[in-house]
């Protein structure tokens, strides 16, 4: 996966060209599109770090970039830059990719994959829509912010229809999933009704990931259990994707195997979890240089008693239980702390 840097930025920036000396030598150079001069402004072209030394105006990545030159917010870009990068995967690498992890794990080749593509449900109202919003309490009481919601694309139903006729009564919560091998959806019960969670009739999400779509999928990456799991560490600037569940399956991890190497990835399943943590670990150490296995704190008796997952873990606690990740293989630089510092400076 790739969003091509330079040809964007050639039909957005004026007067863009390589840089021919000096340390920026080899990046782009163009007019600022923050404060318009020229002479100061550099893009490295392979990460998207930016900076102008006129006005100050830098970022990390692309994605910083493409908010200012689109007018987007910074999650919005994210899904722009995302978009735009999913017609270079072809499904062909992921195949090939689903073979060659099988062949690392010892297992026989299955079936080709298939793609899923289930609409939202009947009745789907979105939180968000021709700038009104519309918003569950529930979201309120999970501490989900309305941004969130929006930038997941999530909805409520007041039913689900299952088939032949049946139909789930009460308040749910939609979550939206898109990744490269389908779109679906999970509709999580506001009211306490089971089951809890409520996928469309003949979709298999274990081929799915969920949010794909809004995670940066660059630097480090989570890998949780449930869907709210991702979109609360989603909400405290942590890139994560939600397996639905405990395994990480072959058409899963054929997904991740498109990533660079380079990503340091965590594993933060639920904190009872004991083995399910290092089978994904040791599954994702057949790409990944560095792999991580996170437990966020659980207290008092029983398994469950003062539990905390990353779908209820404060920024403090998620960051912490990430600076504090056991090894599994590889290794990574002290960053976890700037980026807590940075997050933190976010919501002042």
């Amino acid at each position: 996966m790739r969003f091509d840097i330079e040809s964007y930025l050639e039909s957005r920036l004026s007067k863009l060209k390589t840089s021919g000396s000096g340390k920026h030598s080899g990046e782009l150079t163009a007019e600022c599109p923050s404060c318009g001069k020229w002479g100061s402004f550099y893009v490295n072209h392979e990460t998207g770090k930016f900076v102008c030394f006129s006005c100050e105006f830098r970022g990390r990545s692309i994605v910083g970039l493409v908010a200012e030159l689109e007018g987007l917010s910074y999650s919005e870009a994210q899904a722009y830059v995302f978009k735009r990068a999913v017609p270079l995967r072809r499904r062909y690498k992921l195949l090939t990719l689903t073979e060659r992890m099988r062949g690392l794990m010892g297992r026989e080749s299955e079936e080709e994959p298939t793609t899923h593509g289930a609409e939202l449900p009947e009745g789907f109202t979105p939180c968000y829509h021709d700038g009104a919003w519309k918003l569950p309490g529930y979201l309120k009481e999970r501490g989900i912010r309305s941004k969130t919601a929006r930038a997941w694309g999530m909805g409520f139903v007041r039913s689900v229809s299952i088939v032949e006729g049946r139909t789930l009564r009460g308040m749910r919560l939609v979550i939206p999933i898109d990744c490269p091998n389908g779109t679906s959806w999970t509709a999580r019960a506001m009211d306490g009704a089971e089951p809890k969670y409520f996928n469309p009739a003949g979709a298999d999400h274990s081929r799915l990931l969920i949010g794909w779509n809004v995670a940066r999928l660059t630097g480090d990456l989570v890998i949780c259990e449930g869907p709210v799991d991702a979109v609360m560490l989603y909400q405290h600037d942590i890139s994560a994707l939600a397996l639905g569940g405990k395994v990480l399956h072959d058409a899963q991890l054929a997904m991740l195997l498109a990533l660079p190497a380079a990503t340091a990835v965590t594993v933060m399943l639920d904190p009872e979890e004991r083995t399910a943590p290092m089978e994904v670990a040791r599954a994702l150490s057949t790409h990944f240089d560095a792999v991580f296995i996170a437990r966020l704190p659980s207290s008092g008796a029983g398994l469950r008693a003062g539990k905390v997952d990353p779908g209820n873990a404060t920024r403090e606690q998620a960051y912490r239980a990430i600076e504090r990740a056991q090894k599994w293989t590889g290794g990574r630089s002290l960053r976890v702390r700037a980026k807590l510092e940075a997050s933190r400076a976010a919501m002042t």
